[in-house]
């Protein structure tokens, strides 16, 4: 699979037996439908409320089925995110997941979540200004 954003191929990287798309040079990455929900440990009351197919049309075309994706905000203090219209996945800019996690993931567990992010991912930088 290629990123969205820069187009260089993306490597597998497994956390708790999900595989994340992470791309070395942009240090973005892809998430399938549903593997957030599965990272946030079934808690995802904050994601449906989501409108997945609201927000503004993006540049970016989605890695699986190449439709324009949406640029939508997270709720509850969330990071703006690419999602694929047709529910293929969701695409994080580089620190745009461990935002996600620390503003839905309960206390208690998103500082593990977000270690455990920071060690996959090489990085402890926070999300592009854009």
């Amino acid at each position: 699979m290629f990123c969205p954003d820069c187009k260089k191929p993306m490597i597998i990287l497994e956390y708790n037996h999900i595989e994340v798309d992470f791309c070395t040079q942009c240090k973005g990455c892809w998430l399938d439908e549903g593997e957030m929900e599965q990272i946030l440990r079934g808690r995802h009351a904050a994601l449906d409320l989501v409108d997945w197919t609201g927000g503004r049309k993006g540049a970016r075309r989605c890695p699986r089925c190449a439709d324009k994706m949406r640029v939508l905000h997270l709720p509850d203090g969330g990071p703006e995110i690419d999602v694929c219209p047709a529910s293929c996945g969701i695409w994080f800019d580089q620190g745009e997941l461990r935002a996600a996690v620390r503003a839905h993931a309960p206390e208690n567990e998103a500082a593990d979540i977000v270690q455990t992010l920071t060690e996959m991912f090489g990085t402890r930088e926070e999300p592009k200004e854009e």
